[in-house]
């Protein structure tokens, strides 16, 4: 039985392919995740204005 199991998995993309396929996809993905933070982050003010204070009575 274990023969038959083995001689079919003999083709194809091994598993150490598919995993680096993903990992290069999830280095990729990171990538163009982090340049688009970049600029939206470069959008941001330096500052802020300080809150209106509320008038208590």
């Amino acid at each position: 039985m274990t023969d038959v199991i083995l001689a079919g998995s003999s083709g194809g993309l091994g598993a150490g392919t598919i995993a680096f396929l993903v990992v290069l996809a999830l280095v990729v993905a990171s990538f163009f995740l982090f340049r688009s933070m970049t600029r939206h982050l470069k959008k941001v003010p330096a500052s802020f204005d300080s809150p209106p204070e509320a008038d208590e009575k």
